[in-house]
């Protein structure tokens, strides 16, 4: 059984929550999440944290995503890849985005390559003008991304709603979790005990179960070595949700298993943005 634990600092972003994020497609920033669509987008954008969620919300809507960090590596990867969207911060570093917008308008079978500019304060007539199809402000917000997507007609199809198990005695963590999921990629399912949430798994047979280890009414870690020692549930990946540091004893506990081991943070805050990004690394 493969597991996982958020590890975050607490805070609402930045370069630290996106440390799995691969920066560069020069590094293989490939999602493998999304293999049965060919639909390709290229992500142009120098902060990590912004492409590391833009990279989230492509995903979610059934893309494969490449991220890169300037016009200079956006363009040799618009003339080597076939793309269906490239996203673009104007402030870029070298070629900026407004010179990438030229520089794609004049490449032979580049042109029909729909670009959506994200970005802050920016000239949306000049934008356009110069061939963006769509202009977005920062900060992003997926509803909005979703309706240029719609009208642009590039949203292509869309991956099978994955089934979540919550099992937490705690109801506002719970509901915090769930409002964190996107209800058209997940279907979300809670069980407030172990022994509900072993019953649920057994049912359910969910892609993903996320579990606090230190229920009091049969603990998380009693229901993983549960999981563990049932043959329909023993391949569901879990991720591990611990609202206190683990001690060194729950941590050997968890780690009992070396054919399948359970990894755990001792990290107690979760924001958004790192709850997604491990998630989407726990279904691959």
């Amino acid at each position: 059984m493969n597991s996982f634990c958020p590890s975050d600092n607490g805070g609402t972003g930045g370069d630290a929550a996106f440390a799995d994020a691969p920066p560069s497609v020069a590094e293989a920033a490939v999602s493998s999440n999304t293999a049965d669509s060919h639909a390709t987008a290229l992500v142009v954008e120098e902060d990590p944290a912004s492409a590391a969620l833009l990279r989230l919300f492509l995903e979610t809507e059934g893309f494969r995503v490449l991220t890169v960090a300037s016009g200079e590596e956006a363009l040799d990867i618009a003339r080597r890849v076939p793309l269906s969207l490239i996203t673009l911060d104007v402030h870029l570093p070298g070629m900026d985005g407004w010179k990438f917008l030229l520089q794609l308008q004049d490449s032979l079978g580049l042109t029909s390559i729909p670009v959506i500019v994200i970005a802050g304060l920016t000239d949306m007539g000049m934008a356009l003008r110069r061939g963006a199809a769509a202009v977005l402000e920062k900060p992003l917000q997926q509803a909005e991304l979703q309706s240029s997507l719609i009208l642009l007609g590039l949203r292509p199809d869309r991956p099978r709603t994955r089934t979540i198990l919550i099992v937490d005695e705690d109801d506002e963590t719970v509901n915090q979790v769930t409002a964190y999921l996107h209800e058209s990629a997940f279907h979300v399912e809670s069980a407030a005990t172990g022994a509900a949430g072993i019953a649920d798994a057994v049912a359910l047979a969910p892609d993903l179960i996320l579990v606090n280890p230190m229920m009091e009414q049969l603990g998380g870690l009693k229901m993983l070595r549960a999981l563990q020692d049932h043959a329909s549930t023993q391949h569901i990946p879990v991720l591990v949700l611990a609202p206190v540091a683990l001690t060194n004893e729950e941590q050997d506990k968890i780690d009992s298993d070396p054919e399948q081991p359970v990894v755990a943070m001792n990290e107690p805050d979760v924001n958004v943005e790192t709850l997604l990004a491990k998630i989407q690394r726990a279904l691959e």
